[in-house]
């Protein structure tokens, strides 16, 4: 009876086991009680926004590895440079450009500032330039023009007055120093000088710098000296130097006519000169020949003219006066703005 009861049972179990089979057994994972240190994922930022990256925890306590800068390249500037005063205008003549017929070098700017200073030194007139010179300018048609009423000067020009107005009551004080016929050799003659104003035995050109005391000087020669180049240029190298010695800034000119020949040899001379002596130098022999028939009237010497001079007028630049006059101008205001700093 017992082994029965035991078949029995064991029959059951089969049974349960067979019918159980039908349903997977759910193996329950265990809960992993372990944290481990898995990365923290990256969210990547919302469209639109900047992203700061940061390479270290800001709770980590580590040394900060600056990035290396690299020294900022040393730039060469430029030099400030020195503002000097504007370069002034050519003034123009006949289509011929001042900077054409006033000759002044570096170099004669420097002899010229020189001269002056010693000039001042000795109590030269700042106010007052002297005239040396034949009949050319020995004549109411020439530079006297400037102290009176009877010129117009055009709007080109007017930057001109002052220099007229610095120097007013020398362009017609002609007195001792201007003479018909005068030579290069008769300047130092006493027999040419004027037993009126001069001491006895004084030199015209002496007797002018004691009356007049001039801090400047037009030397305007060289129509009477004919048939001697070689005295002409030791005389005039002679005058030069004398006028500079008494502190006076000489401005020499060539000329229009060819008295002394054709080869113009006296001009030549007088360029030579100013040149070798570093003195202003008036090239109105070039300006002539912007002036129908070189501005000569009919004796082929002096210089033709219409009066009054109004420079308003074309007509008044095409004779000779009224354009000698406003180069002799031109030259004596480019003279004047270099002396506007010498002491």
């Amino acid at each position: 009876m017992r082994r029965i009861w035991i078949l029995v049972s064991l029959v059951f179990t089969l049974l349960l086991v067979s019918c159980s089979g039908d349903e997977p057994v759910t193996t329950a994972v265990p809960t992993q009680e372990t944290t481990e240190n898995l990365p923290t994922p990256t969210l990547a930022p919302p469209i639109g926004e900047v992203e700061e990256a940061t390479a270290v925890s800001p709770n980590d306590t580590q040394t900060e590895e600056k990035p290396t800068v690299a020294p900022a390249a040393t730039i060469a500037l430029n030099p400030t440079p020195t503002l000097l005063p504007p370069t002034a205008v050519p003034v123009i003549i006949n289509g011929m450009a001042s900077n054409q017929f006033v000759i002044m070098d570096d170099a004669a700017k420097a002899n010229v500032a020189a001269i002056y200073a010693h000039g001042q030194e000795t109590g030269r007139d700042p106010n007052t330039f002297a005239i040396l010179g034949d009949s050319l300018i020995a004549t109411p048609q020439s530079i006297a023009h400037w102290d009176g009423d009877t010129y117009a000067l055009s709007p080109e020009f007017a930057h001109l007055q002052p220099t007229i107005d610095y120097y007013a009551g020398s362009f017609n004080n002609y007195d001792v120093s201007v003479r018909v016929g005068l030579h290069s050799w008769s300047v130092f003659d006493p027999l040419w000088s004027d037993k009126d104003f001069c001491d006895a035995n004084e030199d015209l050109l002496t007797c002018k710098i004691r009356l007049a005391n001039p801090s400047v000087m037009f030397i305007l020669l060289g129509s009477n000296d004919a048939g001697s180049p070689g005295g002409f240029d030791f005389n005039m190298r002679q005058v030069v130097q004398t006028v500079m010695d008494a502190g006076i800034v000489p401005i020499l000119a060539t000329k229009a006519d060819r008295f002394e020949g054709g080869d113009n040899i006296n001009n030549n001379i007088i360029r030579d000169i100013a040149a070798e002596m570093q003195v202003p130098l008036m090239e109105f022999d070039l300006l002539a020949e912007t002036i129908p028939g070189r501005g000569l009237s009919s004796d082929n010497v002096h210089l033709t003219y219409s009066e009054p001079y109004d420079y308003n007028n074309p007509d008044t630049f095409t004779f000779g006066y009224p354009v000698h006059n406003l180069a002799v101008l031109v030259t004596l205001d480019a003279v004047r703005n270099e002396l506007e700093d010498v002491n």
